[in-house]
């Protein structure tokens, strides 16, 4: 896409004034490559407790569909829903991938940014998607590219702590 960045300095108080602008046009040789890398809503690094596991887990798979298969088994038999947190979280709160591992327990988008991570870190472009589901209640869920297509896991729902039957509808994704 194209995109215009600005800088500006703090001038005083409140007041900005403008300092430079670039353009700049940039073209991904694979659109799906920047789901393989950590971002504010999926963070990781190498030394990610799931990371680590997620990499010990698949390190002799090639096979996409079975490293897909491995860690959505691994997160819905090792991990159950938060519902304390689910009626407590503040809004604007980013998913907190090293307490759901270190507790074993999560909200949506904490248990859905870490299947992400462990997902990307075997090679595989995960997206953690935010939206509705249902009567419009607030939900995260992934979508990764398996050989090529689309594969949907809600690990709330696998958690029996929403309906997967429900209408999901996407707002943006990391």
């Amino acid at each position: 896409g194209k995109y215009q960045v600005s800088l500006f300095e703090n001038a005083s108080g409140k007041k900005y004034s403008k300092e430079g602008t670039v353009k700049l046009s940039v073209k991904m040789e694979n659109e799906l490559s920047c789901f393989l890398y950590p971002n504010q809503y999926v963070p990781y690094d190498d030394k990610t407790e799931c990371v680590k596991q997620a990499q010990k887990m698949c390190k002799d798979m090639t096979d996409q569909k079975e490293i897909f298969k491995t860690v959505c088994n691994y997160v819905t038999s090792n991990f159950v829903y938060d519902y304390i947190k689910s009626v407590t979280v503040k809004p604007g709160m980013l998913p907190d991938i090293d307490g759901c591992w270190k507790n074993k327990m999560g909200i949506c988008q904490d248990l859905s940014a870490m299947t992400c991570a462990m997902l990307r870190c075997n090679g595989i472009p995960a997206r953690l998607m935010i939206g509705t589901v249902g009567a419009n209640n607030y939900h995260a869920w992934v979508v990764a590219v398996v050989d090529g297509e689309e594969r949907f896991f809600d690990p709330t729902a696998e958690l029996q702590a929403s309906n997967k039957n429900d209408t999901y509808t996407t707002e943006r994704y990391y």
